[in-house]
């Protein structure tokens, strides 16, 4: 390992005090403040007053508590499962999307 990649192990284009490499919040302040207590600093908080790593009942990666869309089927987000919903799952599937 030459001298630069060396220095790359404590790069912290934050000032974090957190090396880049191990920062969990690049950006911001991976030890500031987690208002919620859910383990991810505000900086980073998708969630803000809710659990990030809560229920995720559609599998969309947003947990339910701030997803607009939680009606698993609802691809659409219109708040009903139809065939437009279907319609959008199989022309995503042929298409390979």
């Amino acid at each position: 390992m030459g001298a630069y990649e060396f220095q790359d192990l404590f790069d912290d284009s934050d000032q974090d005090r957190s090396p880049d490499v191990c920062d969990i919040c690049p950006g911001f302040d991976d030890n500031g403040p987690d208002t919620d207590g859910d383990g991810v600093p505000l900086g980073c908080d998708r969630c803000e007053g809710f659990d990030d790593n809560g229920p995720d009942n559609d599998g969309d990666g947003e947990p339910d508590a701030c997803d607009s869309c939680s009606l698993p089927g609802d691809i659409n987000c219109d708040g009903f499962v139809n065939m437009l919903d279907f319609q959008l799952l199989v022309g995503n599937w042929l298409l390979g999307v």
